[in-house]
């Protein structure tokens, strides 16, 4: 079943992960059983209905419909509230009492030691400025030192990562960030701002 299969996602103890995996599951859990419950009360009424129009006689009889519809749409509504979400379970990021709210969450994961913080503050750093990305854009297409068949109308962001950025970046038989490249024996300040893209956009509309 769906919430076995959740369940049985592999996550690290004691984080964040699996107090969201284990909340997924409950959610899974109580909409399975609201899904029975609902189909099987609507069912129930259908096949009640059938005998009660032969055995109920008399002043009842007008009430056997109305009231197989009541019990229906009953059944439907209460399965409503929970699948939609009405009456789940509390999230776990609202939980007062969860060991893992708040900062603690990050703070289970995050290693301390000198050498991972030492790699955070070069990522943090690893930016290009608005002179790199113009003198950077002048070296693509026919008069430039690469790509020489760059068309700023055709060529995406990942023909450029794939034919320029790499190429340009390359060391040995490895290789570096294009923004260490290129600001190399530089003073790498932080970024001001952050800019995102997608690998199917045209580059040009990204410069």
């Amino acid at each position: 079943s769906i919430q076995n299969d959740v369940k049985n996602v592999p996550v690290r103890a004691r984080t964040a992960a699996l107090v969201e995996r284990d909340w997924s599951a409950q959610v899974f859990g109580r909409m399975a059983w609201t899904i029975l419950v609902s189909c099987g009360l609507s069912a129930a009424s259908h096949l009640l209905c059938i005998p009660a129009v032969f055995l109920v006689h008399g002043e009842w009889r007008p009430l056997l419909v109305p009231l197989y519809h009541l019990v229906d749409i009953t059944a439907e509504l209460v399965g409503l509230v929970f699948i939609v979400g009405i009456l789940k379970p509390e999230p776990p990021g609202t939980l007062e009492n969860s060991s893992l709210h708040g900062d603690s969450q990050l703070n289970l994961d995050l290693d301390t030691t000198s050498r991972r913080i030492t790699k955070m503050q070069e990522l943090a750093r690893r930016s290009v400025d608005i002179a790199a990305l113009l003198e950077f854009y002048a070296k693509l297409g026919p008069e430039g030192q690469i790509m020489h068949h760059f068309d700023p109308l055709q060529a995406t962001t990942a023909d450029v990562v794939r034919q320029a950025v790499i190429p340009l970046s390359r060391v040995g038989n490895g290789g570096v960030a294009y923004a260490d490249a290129v600001r190399s024996g530089e003073r790498k300040l932080l970024p001001d701002c952050m800019v995102t893209h997608t690998w199917s956009s045209l580059f040009l509309h990204l410069m």
